[in-house]
This record gives structure tokens, C-alpha cells and sequence, in this order.
């Protein structure tokens, strides 16, 4: 089987159909299986399935397939190099789902998706220079998140705490402006107050924001 790691649906979907026209009367011979967390589990079943004889499998996956998702008969692994990041501009205070380069601690874990139960062999699709250039592990997602949102779930967890306590205790902690910041931005869009979070949300989550 052959693996692709890709970084999003409509990747996917691009490779697919361009695959399917290359193989044109010889499609019948690989079965091509997209791997995205919009497709239930249910209808993935295919990827852990041994294909018919004669027929090769062709696995096409987001980083999804990084850790989440081991399929013993992988041998090639293609590696785009990309994956979708939400990130986040503190100054507009807007997030978006970015296609960005992956890091080196993701590079290994695509290449060790291959040859898991016989030899392996991992394709990357960038040179040298570009892994050299690559951070070596991703920036953790809480670093990623929208603020509010964090601290709307600080207070859902530890609504005794104050954001700023209960986030401080990351092992990656945000800013402690950056959380105040959070906090005005739900105060205004939410209505909250000094008592917490206002009913809007269906619950009121704690007796103090700060």
C-alpha cells in the first residue's frame, strides 16, 4: 500500500482525481482511499483492509494519519510537507485555518507511518534546505487558539479559578495579556460581566472572569 500525507480536503480530492485520470482503464487496479476527520470512521474502514489481489492500495490522508490512524500495510509514504494550522492574530483578533510547512517532530512521525510491519521507504516532496528551515516541534495549540476561547474553557473546567490562574498552569501557557484580552473580548461579545460568563452561553461558568 502507498500513503500520501496531504494538508486538507479539497488536496485530497485534487490528488484523487488526478489519479484517477492518469490511471484511466487501469484504475480498477488500485482502490484510492481518502483519510480526512470529516469522513466518519465508519466509512474508513477501507484503509485497514487488505485490498484484493492484484489491486494496490492507495491511502490519501491529512496528518490525521499521523498518530490517530496506523495502517500496518503502508510501505511507500509520500510526504507533501504541509498540514492546516488554526492560527491566530492577537492584533485583529481573527483565526484562520492556514496551509503551513510541518515540523521536523512531523516529518518523523509521517516517515515512521512507513514500513511498519516490513521495509519502508518515505518520499519527502522538499529539499534539505527546507527541512533544515523547518521549527522543530509544532507550536502547541493553545498558543493557537482564540483567546476567548480558552478562557471560556478555563471556566467551564475551573470555574472557582480565574483564567489567568487556571491558564497559568499550562505547561504552555499564553500570555497573561493576551488572556485579558480574551476576557474583554467575551465580556463584550457574550455580555459578561463581573459576575461571569452571562446566560447567553446557557450557563453561567464561574463567579469571576478575572
Amino acid at each position: 500500500a502507498r500513503g500520501c500525507f496531504l494538508p486538507g480536503w479539497q488536496e485530497i480530492k485534487g490528488v484523487q482525481q488526478r489519479l484517477q485520470e492518469a490511471l484511466g482503464m487501469h484504475e480498477s487496479k488500485y482502490l484510492i482511499l481518502p483519510v480526512h476527520s470529516n469522513i466518519p470512521m465508519m466509512d474508513q474502514k477501507a484503509i485497514f483492509q487488505q485490498p484484493p489481489l492484484g489491486v494496490r492500495k492507495i491511502v490519501l490522508a491529512t496528518n490525521i494519519a499521523e498518530t490517530s490512524i496506523t495502517v500496518n500495510d503502508i510501505v511507500h509514504v509520500v510526504d507533501s510537507g504541509l498540514h492546516k494550522e488554526e492560527r491566530y492574530d492577537l492584533k485583529t483578533k481573527v483565526s484562520c485555518l492556514e496551509t503551513v510547512w510541518v515540523s521536523r517532530a512531523n516529518v518523523i512521525q509521517r516517515r515512521g507511518r512507513a514500513g511498519r510491519c516490513q521495509s519502508g521507504f518515505a518520499y519527502h516532496l522538499f529539499p534539505r534546505s527546507r527541512l533544515e528551515k523547518m521549527v522543530p516541534f509544532q507550536v502547541p495549540e493553545i498558543l493557537r487558539t482564540p483567546l476567548e476561547n480558552l478562557v471560556l474553557q478555563a471556566k467551564i473546567h475551573m470555574p472557582e479559578k480565574t483564567a489567568v490562574e487556571f491558564l497559568s498552569k499550562a505547561v504552555d501557557s499564553p500570555n497573561i495579556k493576551a488572556v485579558d484580552e480574551g476576557v474583554i473580548l467575551l465580556q463584550e461579545d457574550w455580555g459578561a460581566g463581573p459576575a461571569g460568563v452571562s446566560d447567553h452561553l446557557g450557563t453561567a461558568p464561574g463567579p469571576h472572569l478575572y
